[in-house]
């Protein structure tokens, strides 16, 4: 009985692991880009979260969200499984180093931008780090409505 369970468990596991997620990245997403998203947690004041990414060819990336710097940062398509699902096409992985928010002492290690490419923009969202529970202490910061531009 738990033998189809586990087998198809395992398949899923394999189908949304790294097939489709090791590749370079699109090199039309190479450039400096600029744009916010609006923040959808009802503990911030702040109602939007500035974006500032220059993607390189090779797919790293650095520039600010937020008050923070991107201490390392990189693009990569998302899983081909994923993607069939509905959800983005690129995620854009940030470590951070200092306040996401600093006048609101909102601080958290990482981000996570889930992007498409449309229209020539950057669409999507994004969740810092952080617990689905907690207040602004712990709880991940998250956000909808990010678009962002070439300049």
């Amino acid at each position: 009985m738990k033998t189809p369970f586990i087998l198809f468990s395992l398949l899923i596991y394999l189908l949304s692991g790294s097939s489709g997620f090791s590749q370079s990245p699109d090199q039309k997403l190479a450039g400096r880009w600029q744009g916010a998203g609006k923040i959808i947690v009802t503990w911030c004041q702040q109602d939007s979260l500035p974006v500032t990414l220059t993607i390189r060819p090779d797919g790293k990336v650095s520039g600010t969200i937020g008050d923070a710097t991107i201490r390392e940062g990189e693009i990569k398509p998302n899983s081909w499984f994923l993607r069939l699902l509905g959800n983005p096409d690129y995620v854009i992985y940030c470590k951070l180093e200092g306040a996401l928010i600093a006048r609101e002492q909102i601080r958290r290690e990482a981000i996570k931008l889930l992007v498409d490419y449309k229209a020539g923009k950057l669409v999507g969202g994004f969740h810092s780090s952080g617990l689905k529970f907690g207040g602004k202490e712990k709880m991940m910061l998250s956000g909808s409505d990010l678009v962002l531009r070439k300049y």
